[in-house]
């Protein structure tokens, strides 16, 4: 995600929100809103959002940050697809692997 270099002022969003809105969204590109002259909120689309706040939690995790690093380098195989956003449901890098095995045990895909 950029960083935020757009910036309006509180009474251009007013008036333009619509196309605020539409352009957070289609250009993944936040935008501050200003409040007499001074940064007040920015504006993020709920997509870019979930994946931040994802972003946070793997990072928060233990040597799960860096377990998925060797996974992108080939280090790990293990053909396992975790979906996106589960990763956010685990409080440790042993949550995720015993939700793994659970979800890939020989009986899991007969229940």
């Amino acid at each position: 995600m950029p960083n935020i270099t757009d910036a309006i002022s509180i009474t251009e969003a007013r008036a333009n929100l619509k196309k605020v809105i539409d352009s957070v969204i289609d250009d993944h590109a936040p935008v501050a809103i200003t409040r007499r002259g001074a940064g007040a909120v920015v504006v993020l689309s709920l997509e870019d959002y979930n994946a931040l706040q994802e972003t946070i939690h793997v990072h928060s995790q233990p040597g799960l940050a860096e377990y998925m690093k060797d996974i992108d380098a080939g280090k790990i195989k293990g053909g396992v697809t975790v979906p996106k956003g589960v990763l956010q449901n685990f409080d440790s890098l042993e949550d995720l692997f015993r939700w793994i095995d659970r979800e890939h045990a020989p009986d899991a895909k007969s229940a």
